[in-house]
């Protein structure tokens, strides 16, 4: 409505109509600026004037703050506030005319500025992010063109895009690779209970290796000499095993004491690793700003060709070397977390461990079982229990089977299935792939070529502030000029005028004397 009342010469209603915009509104810092005008045009430069400083001290970093601060100027030259002029004119030029400089180095850094631009969005493919390129002061001229802030929001679409689907593919892969190699720990609940069946199954090999004990004490009298030899053989060789026995869990909270600990460990290893990754990018982005002053400073640098050539072979060598780093850390961290959540799980060769265990106790129980028929009374009745506890021992542990048989069956037949979905998944995938690669690529090249645009207008922006700049600097000294010129024709008038006065005065007396 102020603008409408602006252009229908209604000023009045105009002011009132901006006077309401609110303080707090996106817009206020454009209704002063209008404001501002609407009272050029009404001859008011005074309130003219007010309005630009209070645009200035609400809205320095503003859009439309360069554009007010020569209105200012021109003002204070209107009020023939001259030195207040020239030092906003001169404020203006220092402000802006370096940053010109620099977008002209800019433009001006290759004989071709499209494929220029192109390389430095291939060489920084992760974000395609052009207003790294600008001047600080420069870019918020720059995102406020329509064309280069639309261009980079769809960059950014894009990029996210992208990396949903890498990420997608990373995670098909480490799922498919868990159901192949970890497939019970893909699921915690049968994982859980295959743990507690572990656990049983650990502490019926120590009950059957108190049962074995028992009946050595009971035995040990009856024994002859080469047998006890053969028995000592073979108790030195499960002892050797019964200090790693000893450490494997036989109680549910046994099982979480360890799957803390492991946790702890892997949460060790994986803050390690991120401290190196950000290293790793801390290189990277090193490299990436010697690549970009590189290309910046050319023209501006004498070294032979054959020095910056050795020298970007060995840029090109060291990045090369971080990339694989930062490859690798990155599989490393994927097989921590892993980890982390398989903690709770298997300890490699536990089954091979119990059974050698087992194995042992079976072979020092055959020794034992040879002088039973020696024995009577007490004795005799004592280690016919432990034959009956070891029926019930045994009864259990192929219950213990069964449950792991069934277990191994439930991940088997559920793995099938969400292989099938995910390798379906897969496939979808890589249609996305490659479909956003060749857009993502029709990007670049279209962003690049948006974004030169746009710095050539940020540029000319840059300019026409230096040039009005520079005339009004040019505006003042004649405007002064001219004020000292109608001075001192005013004075020489004046003086005339004084003169002939005097002469008629004095007239009679000149008469006389003559």
């Amino acid at each position: 409505m102020g603008r409408l009342l602006y252009e229908l010469g209604r000023a009045d209603e105009a002011l009132d109509r901006y006077a309401e915009v609110p303080r707090e509104s996106e817009s206020f810092v454009d209704s002063l600026y209008e404001m501002a005008w609407v009272h050029v045009k009404r001859g008011d430069f005074e309130k003219a004037k007010n309005a630009t400083d209070i645009l200035l001290l609400v809205g320095p970093e503003s859009p439309v703050a360069p554009d007010a601060r020569l209105l200012q100027g021109h003002l204070q030259l209107k009020l023939r506030k001259y030195d207040e002029a020239t030092a906003t004119y001169e404020d203006v030029i220092g402000t802006y005319k370096p940053v010109r400089d620099q977008v002209d180095a800019l433009l001006k850094a290759n004989q071709d500025p499209i494929a220029y631009f192109d390389r430095l969005l291939a060489r920084n493919a992760s974000t395609l992010d052009v207003t790294t390129l600008l001047p600080p002061l420069a870019l918020k001229f720059a995102t406020t063109q329509e064309e280069l802030a639309k261009a980079v929001g769809m960059q950014k679409d894009l990029d996210s895009s992208r990396e949903g689907v890498d990420e997608s593919k990373a995670l098909a892969t480490r799922i498919l690779h868990a159901l192949d190699e970890r497939g019970l720990q893909v699921f915690p609940e049968l994982q859980e209970g295959y743990q507690r069946a572990d656990a049983v199954d650990s502490a019926l090999v120590r009950a059957e290796q108190g049962l074995v004990q028992v009946e050595g004490e009971v035995l040990r009298e009856r024994l002859r000499p080469e047998e006890l030899t053969a028995l000592a053989g073979v108790r030195r060789e499960r002892e050797a095993l019964g200090t790693r026995l000893a450490t494997l869990p036989t109680t549910p909270q046994e099982i979480d004491a360890r799957r803390e600990r492991m946790q702890t460990r892997v949460d060790e290893l994986d803050r390690d690793a991120f401290q190196l990754g950000f290293e790793l990018q801390s290189m990277s982005a090193i490299s990436t700003a010697v690549r970009q002053w590189l290309d910046d400073t050319r023209a501006e640098r004498t070294r032979q060709p054959e020095e910056e050539k050795e020298f970007l072979t060995q840029l090109h060598n060291e990045e090369q070397t971080v990339a694989a780093l930062e490859a690798e850390l990155k599989l490393l961290r994927s097989r921590l977390a892993d980890e982390r959540a398989s903690a709770s799980a298997f300890v490699s060769g536990e089954d091979i461990l119990r059974g050698r265990y087992r194995e042992t106790l079976q072979r020092e129980h055959a020794l034992l079982a040879a002088a039973e028929e020696r024995l009577s009374g007490e004795d005799a009745a004592l280690v016919a229990r432990t034959h009956e506890t070891r029926q019930r021992s045994e009864a259990l542990r192929t219950r213990v089977d069964t449950a792991r048989y069934v277990l191994r069956a439930q991940v088997q037949r559920r793995g099938e299935i969400i292989k099938g979905k995910v390798l379906a998944e897969q496939r979808l995938l890589q249609d996305y792939h490659q479909e956003v690669a060749s857009v993502s690529g029709d990007a670049r090249h279209m962003v690049g070529r948006i974004g030169f645009e746009s710095i050539q207008k940020v540029r000319k922006q840059f300019y026409d502030l230096v040039l009005k700049a520079d005339v009004g600097l040019v505006d003042v000294a004649f405007t002064r000029k001219q004020d000292k010129t109608t001075e001192i024709q005013k004075l020489s008038a004046q003086k005339e005028a004084d003169l002939r006065d005097l002469e008629k005065e004095y007239e009679e007396v000149l008469k006389d004397e003559n």
